[in-house]
């Protein structure tokens, strides 16, 4: 049994919680303006209780600078770590309108779920769509928080475009992604690694489920299968027209390169890009390409968008 459940982190932007059961509800905030910030911080960690429903716990907040959804996810993650029996809770305090399936979706920009300082903001920056990462940019150890974090970022920001989320792989935790971040009402879920059509096909019998129990219209939610292996490239045409929730499809050249045993190159990425472009052209959906991982290289991605 648990004595204490902790989380968050003391970077700015964030805030360290710390849950400890009690025999009445106490909460403790430490913040660099008190007197400004710290009767807020303290509705929104009582606000976030009620919604829990737990049984008494005592919370500690040592508070750098977090927005009001980050302190609400940090203090869930903190009691459900305590009490894994409570299920948890999102508000939704924003409307989302559904994504149509054709409008442009030319610019992805991926954004760890597990650090609110990249993520405030993430909204801002003119991409056609947002995607909120839960796979590859989070550690083991931090999953669980990233994607109670990504559900209360969902619930709170009224994003202007498209924003996605990149699940794990179903085999993983990729489950317990979706049962978590779809109270925030995505427009659509990133499947990594995807390598058949039944793989799409499981997904989509999961959303259908989730959908239902979230109280969303059915079909909504859309998918985008990362394709990234060679069992993926070679089955790109099937993987492309799996399921009518199918939009876009994408391209993942770092795990393809490592998973043929290749440099990334433009030469060896040519028969995986285009045989993707192949498919999705026949599938009718949009086809996007790789990410540029240089952040700080803007002159080379110019060049790679041109090519």
């Amino acid at each position: 049994m648990s004595v204490e459940g902790i989380a968050g982190s003391e970077r700015k932007g964030d805030c360290t919680v710390v849950a400890q059961r009690a025999a009445e509800r106490a909460i403790a905030v430490e913040t660099s303006s008190a007197e400004l910030l710290g009767q807020g911080i303290d509705a929104v960690v009582a606000g976030t209780l009620d919604l829990l429903e737990s049984e008494p716990v005592a919370v500690r907040v040592s508070d750098q600078g977090a927005l009001d959804y980050v302190i609400r996810a940090r203090v869930e993650a903190a009691v459900r770590g305590l009490l894994p029996e409570i299920r948890g809770s999102a508000e939704a305090t924003v409307e989302r309108p559904a994504s149509e399936r054709d409008r442009p979706r030319r610019s992805r920009l991926y954004a760890p779920g597990n650090n609110p300082r990249l993520l405030a903001g993430i909204d801002v920056h003119g991409a056609d769509c947002v995607v909120l990462d839960l796979e590859d940019s989070v550690p083991p150890v931090e999953k669980q928080a990233a994607r109670i974090l990504v559900k209360h970022l969902l619930a709170s920001v009224p994003f202007p475009a498209d924003v996605w989320v990149r699940i794990n792989p179903l085999d993983t935790c990729g489950l317990d992604d979706l049962g978590e971040i779809l109270a925030g009402r995505p427009h659509g879920i990133c499947l990594p690694k995807a390598e058949s059509a039944a793989d799409v096909a499981r997904l989509a019998e999961v959303l259908a489920a989730r959908e239902s129990e979230f109280g969303l219209e059915s079909g909504s939610t859309w998918i985008m299968p990362i394709i990234e292996t060679a069992k993926g490239v070679l089955r790109a045409e099937e993987i492309s027209g799996a399921h009518e929730r199918i939009v876009i499809v994408a391209f993942g050249a770092e795990d393809f390169t490592r998973d043929v045993g290749a440099l990334r190159t433009r030469r060896s990425l040519l028969f995986a890009r285009s045989m993707i472009v192949a498919a999705a052209a026949v599938a009718g959906v949009q086809a996007s390409d790789t990410v540029f991982a240089d952040l700080a290289d803007s002159d080379g991605l110019s060049k790679e968008a041109e090519r």
